[in-house]
Order: C-alpha cells, then sequence, then structure tokens
C-alpha cells in the first residue's frame, strides 16, 4: 500500500516527465523533460556531454517508465504508473521480509 505522501510525489514527478500535460508519459515526453535538464545543467545542446545526459535519460528513464504500460500502447497514464509503483513497492516489500526471516540484512 502507498502511502498519501508517496503517492503525492510519485504524480508531481510524474507532472514533470509529461511534458505535453496529455496525463499520459510517452517517449517524446522524455526527449523534451531530458533536454530541460540537461540545459538547466548548464551543459551546450550539441556537445558531447548534453548528448550523454540526454541520451541516458531517454534511454533509461522510458525503459524503466515504459514497464508500467499496461496496455502496451506506448503511453504511461498516471494510473498505470501507480501500479507498477505498488506492485514494485510489494515486490520490495516481500524480498525484505525474506531476507530478514533468513537472516540477511539488505545494505
Amino acid at each position: 500500500m502507498l502511502s498519501d505522501a508517496l503517492r503525492d510525489r510519485f504524480i508531481t514527478v510524474l507532472g514533470f516527465w509529461d511534458a505535453d500535460r496529455d496525463g499520459a508519459i510517452e517517449e517524446s515526453d522524455y526527449e523534451v523533460a531530458a533536454g530541460r535538464i540537461a540545459g538547466l545543467s548548464g551543459l551546450k545542446p550539441g556537445s558531447m556531454e548534453y548528448e550523454q545526459l540526454h541520451s541516458q535519460l531517454v534511454n533509461g528513464g522510458w525503459q524503466l517508465m515504459r514497464q508500467f504500460d499496461s496496455n502496451g500502447d506506448g503511453r504511461v497514464t498516471v494510473e498505470e504508473a501507480l501500479v507498477g509503483l505498488r506492485r514494485a513497492t510489494r515486490r520490495s516489500a516481500a524480498l525484505s521480509r525474506g531476507h530478514r526471516r533468513a537472516g540477511l540484512q539488505l545494505v
């Protein structure tokens, strides 16, 4: 179960990535947001550093986010993302409980 605070923070983060504000995140949104982040980092478009950061944000971020695309339409809605976050939270909690039972500590 997600706390209200975690849910609200997650929705705020999703809003940042939803560059066109259509209520869903697509790869094109990552392109725009990654450009904003690279620019805010003081990097010049076209520079090697800018392109590396931009590529990492788009490729890495979108690869993670698209796992939440439950209907395969290439768009991740807030609800799809929340369902994915709930699943990930439950898996993490179950793994942690299993490690505690086995006497292991996660670092």
